[in-house]
């Protein structure tokens, strides 16, 4: 008589339901990297958007805030350096699932 013992379907089983479960982790890990990837993509581009505003516009000091997508907190300064240049800086605050990251870019323009 040929088969499998009750002891191989087992182990099988068992198997099969181990390499589904860290294909289920696996995909978690990966769903959370790309809301993380995601909302530092938003927070780059605000900050590289702000800077160049601020870098195009008039050379005078100026200040402000504003608030976005994925808890994003942005705050920036523009001031007036000694030898005509302008000192932009842009921080950028956004949450991600479990933390809080913060960039912040700084630029200097010729007035």
């Amino acid at each position: 008589m040929h088969g499998f013992t009750l002891i191989e379907v087992l182990v099988a089983v068992v198997l099969i339901h181990v390499g589904l479960l860290s294909l289920v982790a696996a995909s978690a890990m990966l769903v959370r990297r790309t809301t993380q990837v995601r909302a530092e993509t938003v927070a780059l581009q605000a900050a590289g958007n702000r800077l160049e505003i601020l870098g195009a516009g008039p050379c005078a000091a100026s200040a402000g805030s504003a608030t976005g997508p994925f808890e994003l907190r942005e705050e920036w300064s523009a001031a007036l350096e000694a030898g005509g240049t302008l000192d932009v800086r842009d921080s950028v605050t956004f949450g991600v699932p479990g933390r809080v990251r913060s960039i912040v870019a700084r630029t200097r323009v010729p007035c």
